[in-house]
């Protein structure tokens, strides 16, 4: 009996301890999990941090390239700028055939880069900007496409009237001048905000000759147009400088600028008098006018009769 009492001891003290050596393997198994979940969630914080650090470095990067495209000559390399004038002079050459002029106009990505570049009025490539664009309006089929599918064009053209560049200005008066061909065009060109009063405002304060002859020959296009005439009303100083120009240089024969002038003067009397005229003929059907004239007999006035000038634009 004492031996079966002894031997159920000593099994007794083996499973207590199988038990505490089970219990302190489960406790370090517990606690080296927790520590793979507690490094775990320390390498997440960690990722998490690397990639705001790289999303913030990519914001960085992306604004300092925003500054960049802001900046348009300010980037240091030289050869950017050489390689970008080379650009514009392969284009210029290429511009000047038929064909190439009717595909280049057709290239979005291009006439919005154009239309970009030619709103920095301090940079070099302004002037080539506005004369490639002007030598895409030579041809006839370029005028509607270009007004109408770029939105951002017509203001451009009006600003660069005032540019501080004498080519720039000159391109951007020659550009109108053929757009204003297009009887399409005429009403969007006229009814552009200030641009009456900077065509009027180049024929008072032109540099040159050739400022003053395209500005001229613009509005004596849009004066062609009816929807234009309030236009040209509304403008202070518009067709007192038009009646200005048309006097011409005293004591010298009448130019080419004096002309023309005086065909707008009598283009848009000729709408005056057409409103006019449209009015009496309804008063006089309705018999509450005596005519002067003979029963019956039409009013006999003079038609004016415009023929619309163009710059070096193709047949």
């Amino acid at each position: 009996t004492f031996h079966t009492e002894a031997t159920r001891t000593t099994n007794s003290t083996h499973q207590t301890k199988s038990t505490r050596g089970t219990l302190s393997i489960g406790t370090k198994s517990t606690t080296a999990k927790s520590a793979k979940t507690k490094s775990t969630i320390k390498s997440g914080k960690s990722m998490k941090s690397d990639i705001r650090s790289k999303a913030s470095s990519v914001k960085k990067e992306v604004n300092e390239n925003k500054v960049v495209e802001v900046e348009y000559d300010a980037d240091p390399n030289r050869f950017l700028h050489g390689a970008r004038l080379s650009t514009f002079a392969c284009f210029l050459c290429l511009v000047k055939h038929k064909d190439n002029a009717f595909n280049l106009a057709r290239c979005d990505f291009l006439i919005q880069a154009l239309v970009e570049v030619s709103n920095k009025h301090t940079s070099p490539s302004h002037a080539r900007a506005i004369s490639l664009l002007a030598h895409l309006t030579r041809h006839p089929k370029n005028c509607h496409h270009l007004v109408f599918k770029y939105k951002t064009l017509l203001p451009a053209l009006r600003n660069a009237t005032g540019s501080f560049d004498g080519e720039a200005r000159k391109y951007s008066l020659y550009a109108l001048q053929n757009l204003s061909i297009d009887k399409s065009c005429r009403t969007p060109i006229g009814h552009t905000a200030k641009m009456i009063w900077s065509l009027t405002d180049r024929c008072k304060c032109a540099e040159t000759e050739e400022e003053v002859v395209a500005a001229i020959a613009t509005l004596q296009n849009l004066s062609d147009e009816p929807a234009n005439l309030i236009q040209f009303t509304i403008v202070k100083d518009c067709v007192s400088t038009i009646i200005t120009l048309s006097r011409g240089k005293p004591g010298e024969p009448m130019d080419l600028t004096a002309f023309m002038a005086k065909n707008t003067i009598v283009t848009l009397s000729h709408w005056f008098r057409k409103i006019a005229t449209c009015g009496s003929e309804r008063i006089g059907a309705k018999g509450n006018m005596k005519r002067i004239a003979k029963p019956g007999a039409p009013l006999e006035l003079h038609g004016a009769v415009l023929q619309p000038t163009q710059y070096n634009q193709w047949a």
